[in-house]
């Protein structure tokens, strides 16, 4: 039996394979080498899972999830339940991640024992890019207690550019909801 990697990144498809190629390279750039990409594909009705399929033959980190079409929240809930990561992240199949993502992450989470590491991210379009800072106002680079600093849950909702302990997950009972759109 292998152990388990540090980072577990989950990813849900549905008909996206005009932007699956470029959000598979970042994935498999990531200087973090402890690491498996969970796919799960959502019934795509593209050429998707073909893509999934050329990918994970290249690269055995690459787990992929097939299943008939159920939603954002249950195909997430299936990546849970397969994850084998110390943590879990998140990156949207239209999306991309820095190569050196998952690695400040996981060395800022494991070396304060965090539960959850928060990012800010860039909004990528083809004029360009812009810088969101999802954590305006917040204190950078400082670990805190939510309990105690009420303000990490004023920012918008932005669960790909964090990092959670799966433990954690577990134990809070923390779930998608797998409702119809």
């Amino acid at each position: 039996m292998s152990l388990a990697p540090r980072v577990s990144v989950l990813t849900p498809i549905y008909n996206v394979e005009k932007y699956l190629p470029e959000c598979l390279d970042s994935l498999l750039r990531q200087t973090l080498d402890d690491i498996e990409f969970i796919c799960i594909n959502d019934g795509s009705t593209d050429n998707s899972l073909a893509i999934l399929k050329q990918y994970a033959e290249r690269d055995g980190r690459i787990v992929i999830i097939d299943k008939p079409n159920g939603g954002y929240g249950e195909s997430m809930n299936r990546g849970l339940d397969l994850a084998r990561g110390e943590f879990i992240g998140i990156v949207e199949s239209d999306d991309f991640a820095d190569p050196e993502m998952f690695r400040a992450l996981y060395e800022a989470a494991s070396s304060n024992n965090c539960d959850i590491v928060r990012s800010n991210r860039f909004n990528h379009t083809d004029d360009g890019d812009t810088f969101i800072e999802i954590l305006h106002g917040l204190p950078y680079d400082t670990v805190f207690r939510p309990m105690d600093n009420q303000a990490i849950f004023n920012p918008a909702p932005c669960i790909w550019s964090a990092l959670y302990r799966r433990q954690f997950l577990i134990d809070s009972g923390i779930r998608f909801l797998e409702t119809p759109g």
